[in-house]
């Protein structure tokens, strides 16, 4: 598969995810272990489409920071993001618990722009057809 198409499999696969967080970011019945971990896979798979293949991490922090050796491009839009790591394995198991709820409706928004930075960047590369 090439890098553009694999990139574009990726994009598509978080932009499932970023569906439903669209839908179920009133749902009561979604707990924030839920929410949290396809925010966290959403922007997961958006690293990922820039050619970042992790070691076995679910560090967003980590992951940014290889994209950002990997690309030379800075993305603000992460950091705010960095916490949803946890939700990748810690909180996605009742066991564990965390102090505060989640906050859905920022966690949308942080996703969403960071969506649209990720879809501008790979417009902007993609080589012409």
């Amino acid at each position: 598969m090439s890098a553009q198409n694999q990139a574009r499999l990726l994009l598509n696969k978080a932009i499932e995810d970023f569906v439903l967080l669209e839908e179920t970011v009133s749902n009561p019945r979604i707990t924030d272990a839920q929410f949290g971990f396809h925010a966290q896979q959403a922007v997961e798979a958006w690293i990922w489409s820039f050619g970042v293949m992790p070691d076995k991490t679910h560090n967003l922090e980590a992951l940014s920071g290889v994209l950002m050796e990997l690309t030379g491009r800075e993305m603000p839009e992460l950091d705010v993001l960095y916490e949803l790591g946890a939700f990748a394995v810690v909180y996605r198991y009742d066991i564990f618990d965390w102090d505060e709820p989640l906050d859905r409706h920022k966690t949308l928004s942080d996703v969403a722009s960071l969506l649209k930075r990720v879809k501008l960047i790979l417009a902007d590369t993609e080589e012409p057809a």
